[in-house]
Order: C-alpha cells, then structure tokens, then sequence
C-alpha cells in the first residue's frame, strides 16, 4: 500500500490498469477495487487520501460534503450509484481516515439504509 501513488489521477489510472475486464463496468470495478483498499484500512494516510479522491474522479461518483457513519461521526462521502444499492464511504474531514460506509438499496418502500463501521466489509 505505500508504494501506491499518492497523486489520484495516478491512482485511478492505476486502478482501473489493475481491474481491467472486471465488473459489470470500468467504473465500478475500479470503484470496488478502491473498496477493498479502503475497508482493509491498512493505507498511509497520504493514500488514503488519494483513494478518496481517486474514487471522487470515477465518473458517476458523488462527494458529499457532510454525511455521517453508524457511529454518528460526521465526514466527507463518496458513492457510486448503481440503480440497485448505493454503498457510501465515509471519511475524517481532516485526515481522509476510512470511517465506514453506508448502504442503501433500492426495492419496495423506497430505499433502506443499512450502515458499518470502518473495517466491516460492505
């Protein structure tokens, strides 16, 4: 993990080098490969910074500015919508530390939360 460029664009590139083939599209196999890197919580701050903004450049992606994890701590999200669930990271405003991800999913009665704390796998 610390030899993983820290330049997002870099990154990405990278990443979807890596994952090429993969997943119903580049974007979301790029964007689950980011996932696992995340949820092991093994990056240097420096990359995981970089994964944060790396997966903000996937086109589709959404940042927002303001969500919260299960815990209740406020941070920075980045999701890539599918149609079917939504699975949502959050980071530290500050330092980008993976805090955990929000999921919600799409069916009958409009969609459901469900959340994890940082080093559960969504």
């Amino acid at each position: 993990m610390a030899t993983l460029p820290t330049d997002p664009a870099a990154l990405l590139a990278l990443i979807k080098a890596q994952t090429e083939g993969q997943g119903q599209s580049p974007e979301h196999a790029a964007f689950k490969a980011i996932n696992r890197l995340v949820a092991e919580q093994i990056a240097t701050p420096e990359v995981s910074a970089a994964l944060f903004r790396a997966a903000g450049l996937i086109p589709g992606a959404v940042v927002h500015e303001d969500v919260t994890d299960g815990l209740g701590r406020h941070g920075v999200g980045v999701a890539l919508p599918d149609g079917k669930a939504t699975v949502e990271w959050v980071f530290d405003r500050d330092s980008y530390e993976y805090l955990g991800a929000r999921w919600a999913r799409r069916g009958r009665g409009g969609p459901r939360a469900r959340r994890r704390q940082g080093g559960d796998r969504p």
